[in-house]
């Protein structure tokens, strides 16, 4: 399975997964979505900028057209949700670890020490 081909597989229900990575897209769909929405395709670069999405603030590489930057994050978040759901999260008791530097609401963050090699638990309020 792979980001792009995540729906409707029920083989992981009840299972721990991980799920690894962004699911970037090419930049001409966020382009072309923006235009079929009625937006104008104007050549916008991406950056490294502080964001604020889901009550939380990260760094992360999109736009600074709103516009644009909406469009990309909302491709993002669901597929970063279609591939949390794999394991069916609310009818069984399994856990879905996400790798990536895109948050989601639910997420319950785990800070790893390096020092001590202790995880600690830090609970989204």
């Amino acid at each position: 399975m792979h980001f792009g081909n995540v729906e409707g597989y029920n083989k992981l229900e009840g299972k721990d997964v991980g799920i690894i990575g962004t699911p970037h897209l090419n930049e001409i769909v966020y382009r072309m979505w923006n235009v079929a929405l009625g937006g104008e395709d104007k050549a916008q670069e991406m950056k490294y900028q502080e964001i604020e999405k889901n009550n939380y603030r990260f760094w992360f590489m999109t736009y600074s057209d709103e516009n644009l930057q909406e469009i990309q994050i909302w491709f993002i978040e669901s597929e970063l949700e279609q591939a949390v759901g794999r394991s069916r999260l609310l009818r069984n008791d399994c856990t879905a670890f996400l790798f990536s530097n895109f948050p989601l609401p639910q997420a319950e963050f785990v800070e790893i020490d390096d020092k001590d090699d202790e995880i600690k638990e830090e609970n989204q309020e």
